[in-house]
């Protein structure tokens, strides 16, 4: 008996959420190993930055000044994230980096509106690696992913 290989049937259609922590470099190498170089892709990257209710900062300059810090380095973690995909052999045109900024009662809450909005496939997060007390505290956004994202998308928490 031979086996022939037959093409992926799957959809290769990702969301992948990033922070431009150590840990969304990780995830961005996981997919450019995984799936670099082959077939058909489309990737979306999602860059949530979460800003502090007004009440937070002291004055409107300070809290203008801390949304331009982290939209810089967004950019500059989705130029990196690109590059690397693309370095992986996933065309340039098959990758679309996306920041959301605003005041958010949740992140998983934003990645699930864009998983539903982007229509992919699969859902790709690094894991935050929060104590166990904080995610006692304050809940952990990929288990909240992974139990409302099933049925509607696969997900990989990449450690």
């Amino acid at each position: 008996m031979t086996s022939e290989a037959t093409p992926c049937s799957f959809r290769k259609d990702l969301l992948i959420a990033v922070d431009g922590s150590e840990n969304s470099d990780r995830a961005i190498e996981y997919v450019a190993c995984m799936l670099g170089g082959g077939g058909q892709v489309s990737i979306s990257l999602l860059h949530i930055i979460s800003v502090p209710p007004d009440d937070y900062f002291h004055t409107e300059s300070e809290q203008k000044a801390w949304i331009e810090e982290r939209e810089k380095a967004a950019i500059a973690a989705g130029e990196r994230h690109i590059r690397r995909l693309i370095e992986a052999g996933i065309p340039e045109t098959a990758v679309h980096y996306t920041i959301r900024k605003g005041t958010f009662p949740s992140v998983a809450e934003v990645i699930l509106a864009e998983l539903k909005k982007s229509g992919a496939s699969t859902l790709v997060i690094g894991r935050r690696g929060i104590s166990k007390k904080e995610e006692f505290i304050y809940g952990s956004t990929s288990n909240r992913l992974l139990h409302a994202a099933k049925g509607s998308a696969a997900l990989w928490v990449v450690e």
